[in-house]
């Protein structure tokens, strides 16, 4: 093996560079989500039975698709960064690479997938590689931890890479972000026991856009009078399958990549040595 860190030194140029990016789309949306002039009206329910929120005719379509954009570019540049750094890896055993199309970062939620169609991967690049690699795949986290495999942070990557490169840019939602509430309830029961609706749900939230109810909670007795202050925040979040990913968890990728790549050059230069 040709050991040469001109090889990866693009690559970690990239990895700064999507540090960059991640600071700028924090900016953004510090600067720019308080200017979004989101209002929240809150009202009894028709029936009394509860009270909701509704949204004014706001209009914050570009700035979350700005922050979209954004995310976007991020994604896909942390995603080729871990490709190019297999590509350097592959330079150091054979410089071009016998197979240069086969070469890219593993990442799989299926074990017997991985072990059969990583053969010209691991074939290319250093051998003390492939357990450290093998360590960060999906399907091996979920196994250790326990955990939902598909937030794990190359599954993240991977999942909001292909979209936004193969069917739609990232999808960024206004999101409940914290709800407080201080005052007081009067009912027309004042004799009741049990307000809320524990078996059919009591509260619900809705998508938020403009001129729309985005919360409701129920009670059982009928609202006679409503003394209540609400402080709603909002933010903006990522939408995932199946939940809502609040932005801090750019932060946490970009730290999770750093590490991936961090441990694997260190592993490598001590083999070296």
């Amino acid at each position: 093996m040709n050991y040469n860190r001109e090889y990866i030194n693009q690559t970690l140029l990239k990895l700064e560079r999507s540090k960059e990016q991640l600071n700028e789309i924090l900016l953004l949306k510090q600067n720019s989500w308080k200017k979004s002039k989101i209002e929240i009206t809150p009202k009894i329910c028709d029936d009394k039975k509860g009270y909701e929120f509704y949204t004014n005719d706001f209009n914050n379509n570009d700035l979350i698709e700005n922050i979209s954009l954004r995310i976007g570019e991020y994604i896909h540049n942390l995603r080729s960064t871990l490709d190019n750094l297999i590509f350097g890896f592959a330079r150091m055993q054979k410089d071009p690479p016998k197979k240069p199309k086969k070469l890219s970062f593993p990442i799989f939620f299926d074990e017997h997938q991985f072990n059969s169609r990583t053969k010209d991967i691991f074939n290319q690049i250093p051998e003390i590689l492939k357990n450290e690699i093998t360590k960060y795949q999906p399907f091996n986290v979920a196994n250790k931890f326990n955990t939902d495999s598909n937030l794990y942070t190359l599954s993240i990557v991977n999942e909001l890479n292909n979209s936004d490169k193969h069917r739609v840019p990232v999808v960024m939602t206004a999101n409940f972000n914290e709800i407080k509430f201080n005052g007081n309830i009067e009912f027309d029961n004042e004799d009741f026991t049990k307000i809320i609706d524990e078996e059919n749900g009591f509260f619900k939230f809705y998508p938020i856009v403009p001129n729309s109810k985005i919360f409701e909670f129920k009670t059982l007795e009928k609202i006679e009078k409503m003394n209540m202050d609400f402080s709603v925040n909002l933010d903006v979040a990522i939408d995932y399958p199946n939940k809502k990913l609040n932005l801090i968890i750019l932060v946490n990728i970009y730290n999770d990549i750093n590490h991936i790549i961090n441990s694997l050059i260190n592993i490598l230069e001590k083999n070296i040595k």
